[in-house]
């Protein structure tokens, strides 16, 4: 895993009637600024921060990402 620091920002977006809770770079997080969410090379533009909250550095959400996995399969019965 490359070392990568940057802090990200959980906020809630908003675009047309939907909303959505994604963790957005701490640079562009901030409530009322537009912006583009990208995944698996897919473009979505046009959602407008609603709200900002936790700030976490990148890694450690990439090392959690999957921990509801785990904590899944431990408790299945």
């Amino acid at each position: 895993m490359n070392s990568n620091n940057g802090i990200m920002v959980q906020c809630l977006l908003n675009k047309n009637s939907r909303y959505q809770v994604a963790w957005i770079r701490e640079k562009v997080a901030y409530v009322g600024n537009v912006i583009e969410l990208v995944e698996n090379d897919h473009r979505d533009p046009g959602w407008r921060v609603i709200s900002a909250g936790t700030r976490l550095k990148e890694d450690y959400l990439r090392e959690r990402s999957r921990d509801y996995l785990r904590t899944r399969k431990a408790s299945d019965v």
